[in-house]
């Protein structure tokens, strides 16, 4: 596929499903994405597979609570149950001040 194809046909997808991924399909896009550029070629990614559904819950519910009793960092509806504000995107919790793992 030509790269020009590529970025036009690129979309955003905001809807998924329950069905699992297989660890094949997994380990291809981690593959992938350590191509990804980076400034200064710093690469300053780290990626963590969670598969277990009470433990995504778990961290969902710590990060979201951490958030929410941190209203400096960003602004949060809990109705949303996402954070929202022109700083989100930036936002990784390990960057955080005061986030512990």
């Amino acid at each position: 596929m030509e790269t020009i194809q590529v970025i036009k046909e690129r979309r955003a997808v905001r809807s998924y499903t329950d069905a699992p991924i297989d660890r094949a399909t997994i380990e291809r896009l981690i593959d992938a994405a350590i191509f990804a550029p980076s400034a200064m070629n710093l690469q300053p990614w780290a990626f963590a597979v969670l598969l277990n559904r009470d433990r995504i819950a778990g961290y969902a519910r710590r990060i979201r609570d951490w958030l929410l009793s941190n209203p400096e960092v960003t602004s949060v509806d809990p109705s949303l149950s996402r954070p929202i504000g022109r700083d989100y995107p930036k936002m990784r919790p390990h960057h955080l001040p005061g986030w512990n793992r």
